[in-house]
């Protein structure tokens, strides 16, 4: 299933309908037998347009939320039309993402400039491997002894 990127631009307002939206998306992804990998605000930005919503309002200060999830491309179609139905989302954006700029985006961007771009998924998993082991990120309280059962799983 290839990776998708959906930035949403949403209305300032109420979290309750906001989390009505994450919600509605996230249910529409997981029943078409997707998986949602991460859902992030973008912070709320000043927009050089206003935008109109359902309600008739205008809105130039708008809330940018990403969701990262893997789904066939009729599901996207899905996600995609349960999120424009929601009266919160003012404008919507999705695009294909590679495994390597998701990886990228989820550990030191510094480590992955001197990794290669390799088409072999165990290359990657490995490359994870070295990057969490130089960079000293927390695998619970004995990261040796993680570290040597991760190695040994993906090997």
């Amino acid at each position: 299933m290839p990776l998708y990127e959906m930035i949403i631009l949403c209305k300032i307002g109420e979290t309750q309908a906001l989390a009505n939206l994450i919600k509605n998306m996230v249910n529409a992804v997981f029943q078409e037998g997707g998986v949602v990998r991460k859902v992030a605000s973008l912070g709320d930005r000043l927009s050089d347009k206003n935008y109109k919503a359902k309600d008739g309002s205008n809105n130039s200060i708008v809330r940018y939320i990403s969701i990262h999830f893997d789904a066939n491309p009729q599901s996207r179609i899905v996600a995609e039309k349960v999120a424009r139905a929601n009266s919160e989302c003012l404008q919507l954006f999705v695009h294909k993402m590679k495994e390597m700029d998701y990886y990228k985006e989820m550990f030191d961007k510094d480590a992955w400039r001197a990794t290669e771009v390799d088409t072999d998924q165990n290359v990657y998993k490995q490359e994870m491997i070295k990057v969490a082991a130089q960079t000293k990120i927390d695998m619970g309280e004995n990261f040796n002894k993680d570290y040597e059962k991760l190695k040994n799983n993906l090997i």
